[in-house]
Formats: structure tokens, sequence, C-alpha cells
């Protein structure tokens, strides 16, 4: 899931245009927090979630059209095919176990989560999601490294060319919609960017910014953190 990138009119984007349609026509009101338990042999588990619950009701009225701003609105069956599509590519990569996915039609809350051996591995899992999904192209990049000193999350172009594009259809929507990252390890770490939040024990780090604010810097999300 790198995640949110799924955004054409194709079938293989069923899910992103979905995701597109209800952005641009509620409130866009959503959060979506990205989480990673980093381990000190390289090994973790990543989840990736989407909760647009404080716009279901807008939500609901979308569900109800065959089309909304020029975009099909998939049926919960098309949308189900793809998560399952994105799932099992994922459980294909070597060093990726414990897949597991999960979709709440009630509250419109979806999420990913797996393990991995290596970092490594999550790379070319991110990679898999953008092959299967993403509209802008195939291109393999290390969205997080590491090294004996630290930790990095990296920007992606793929999620801000998305966001990017979402704010050029309407500049105010995306104002409420938050992104959240949190990092935890088994070792104490610090960071340089101030306006991230380093947890009591020093072994997990928050980060959050508006989703419009990304959109406008593609390097709000790169964040580097440094083992102590």
């Amino acid at each position: 899931m790198q995640y949110l990138n799924m955004y054409f009119c194709s079938m293989r984007k069923l899910t992103g245009l979905f995701l597109m349609a209800i952005v641009i026509l509620s409130s866009g009101c959503f959060e979506i927090l990205e989480e990673i338990k980093q381990n000190s042999d390289g090994s973790g588990h990543f989840s990736y979630l989407v909760n647009m619950s404080q716009s279901r009701d807008k939500i609901n009225a979308i569900l109800k059209l065959d089309s909304a701003g020029g975009l099909r609105i998939p049926k919960q069956t098309d949308i189900d095919q793809r998560i399952n599509i994105g799932k099992q590519a994922v459980a294909g990569v070597n060093g990726i176990t414990n897949v597991q996915v999960k979709s709440d039609y009630d509250q419109y809350i979806f999420s990913i989560s797996f393990d991995f051996d290596s970092l490594e591995t999550m790379n070319r899992a991110a990679a898999v999601l953008h092959e299967e999904l993403s509209p802008y192209g195939t291109t393999y990049f290390d969205l997080f490294t590491t090294t004996s000193t630290g930790f990095t999350r990296h920007a992606d172009a793929h999620t801000t060319a998305f966001l990017a594009n979402l704010k050029r259809k309407n500049p105010a929507m995306l104002k409420s919609a938050k992104y959240t990252t949190v990092y935890r390890f088994d070792r104490m770490v610090s960071t340089e960017d101030n306006h991230a939040r380093v947890a009591g024990n020093q072994r997990a780090i928050m980060y959050q910014k508006s989703v419009s604010e990304i959109a406008q810097n593609t390097t709000l999300l790169e964040q580097h953190i440094h083992y102590k």
C-alpha cells in the first residue's frame, strides 16, 4: 500500500478510483496511519491504515451512484477483488509473512499489515504494490533504509504525485486530512526533525502532517531517525 497510489480508469485501478471519488466528493476528511516496528536484526512489522470514518455518511451516498466526478464508482465486490490481488502479491514476496488485510465497510477503515525479515524485503513488497496498483510508474526505489547509526523513511514521488493531483482539483479539501507515521524500535532513538515526537522511553517516533502540507512539499514525508 504504499499504498494510496491506485488511481486511473482501468479495472486494475478500481480500488483507487473509489478512493479518489470519495476524497473529491466528500469533505476530504480522512486519516492515514503508517506504522513500522523495526528490530535490531532488520526484521519487523509493517501496517498501513486509511480511516475515512468521519466521511462515512457522504461515502454511503456516493456508493449509491454509478459514477461521480467523472469517475466510475465500483461495487464492493470490485474493491474486495483488488484488495485481494494486492494481498496475494505481497504474500508472494520471499521474506514476507502474516499478511493481514482488513476492510470495514461500516466505518470505511481499510488496512494492510505484514511481517518482514529485512528492510530490503519490506521495500520489495512496496515495489510489488506499486507494480500492481500505481498509475505513476513502477520504478523501484528504497522507501526505507537503515544503517548501523539510523533509520530513514524516504519521500516517495508516487504518494506525493497523487496527493498533489487531489490538491489541484480542490486546494481546500485536504486541510483536515492527516498523515501520521509511527516507528518503533528495540533500541533508543532520537530525531533531527523538531516536529516529530519522541516517546518517553525513547524507543518510538511519531510524526504527523496535514495531507495538504505534504501535497505542497514532497520532502515532508522524509524522516531521519538516529540510533543512540
